[in-house]
């Protein structure tokens, strides 16, 4: 069994890197084969020195897509063995100019048959592919241009710890009632502490938050309850988001804005005119997130209700 293509796409680079290295190791047999001092990784910068002429290392890797250290170890290699000239340039002597020199010049009559019958039969191997295999290399460069594989995979990554998020509302069950209280009481202890107009909320959420026409959410991962938020009605038609609290160790997950985003739809649903939030500004990932969800500032400074609160944020739906 090849365990390599078990493995799938995810070793798709792994694939990728010993197919080349099987037709590196062929390429170096034909040149051995027909006496020629080549090497199958100097083809690029050989044919590119030979059909635009010279080239600076720079502009050799912008062409060849190579970095400029790859482009230059290259060069090294093809210098040392006579192929290649690297001269500094006359009007930039930070740069070096690149191009064939006598010998390098006199490979190309006896290389240029061999690479006929190299194609040749690289094309007879793409045949059993059933597609048009440069064709698929260029969408997967395109798409690698686009967005590459580090931030696709971070995108994923995002995608799956949303979609693990359950939104709950609030229930009469002591595990409800013991969130709500646990998961605030560990953000304000970490960065303030727990006000009495804290405790009298999470105390009876109840009484100050459901009786009145509020609603208290929940996101659970698995079987545990991980971030809460609540909708305190305040006067009709206006609501303050308020008791927003994700634990630490799920962090970084996205919960928070799927709490933010589902509370604001429960708000619409109950015909809310206006949501407003009190937080501080040292919060500096909360208020990002409330910004990027349309919240806006409408007064700095002490807050009457909450000591922590320097910041009023609000939103017209």
């Amino acid at each position: 069994m090849d365990f390599i293509k078990h493995l799938g796409l995810l070793a798709l680079g792994s694939r990728l890197r010993r197919l080349s290295d099987r037709i590196m190791a062929s390429g170096a047999d034909i040149y051995r084969g027909d006496e020629l001092d080549f090497e199958p990784r100097w083809f690029p910068l050989y044919r590119l020195v030979d059909e635009r002429g010279p080239q600076t290392v720079g502009g050799a890797a912008q062409a060849l897509g190579m970095t400029h250290a790859a482009v230059s170890q290259t060069v090294r290699a093809m210098a040392g063995r006579g192929i290649l000239s690297a001269e500094k340039d006359a009007r930039d002597e930070r740069r070096r100019v690149l191009s064939l020199t006598a010998r390098g010049r006199e490979l190309l009559p006896k290389l240029q048959p061999l690479w006929d019958d190299i194609q040749a039969a690289v094309r007879d191997i793409a045949s059993h592919c059933g597609a048009d295999v440069l064709a698929v290399l260029d969408g997967m460069e395109h798409a690698l241009q686009e967005s590459d594989l580090a931030q696709r995979t971070a995108d994923h990554g995002r995608r799956r710890q949303r979609d693990s998020v359950a939104i709950e509302p609030f229930s009469p069950d002591p595990e409800f009632r013991d969130a709500f209280r646990d998961l605030n009481v560990e953000w304000l202890e970490k960065y303030f502490r727990v006000e009495p107009v804290d405790h009298e909320v999470l105390d009876d959420p109840d009484r100050i938050i459901i009786e009145p026409g509020g609603e208290i959410l929940f996101a659970r991962v698995d079987a545990h309850l991980v971030g809460t938020c609540a909708l305190q009605r305040t006067e009709p038609g206006v609501y303050e988001l308020t008791k927003m609290a994700v634990t630490e160790a799920y962090q970084g997950r996205q919960i928070g804005k799927a709490l933010m985003r589902a509370a604001l739809d429960r708000a619409r649903g109950l015909h809310a005119k206006r949501v407003f939030l009190v937080t501080n500004s040292g919060l500096t990932p909360a208020v990002t997130l409330y910004r990027r969800v349309g919240f806006k500032v409408v007064r700095a400074g002490p807050h009457p209700k909450y000591e922590r609160g320097d910041l009023t944020m609000e939103m017209l739906m």
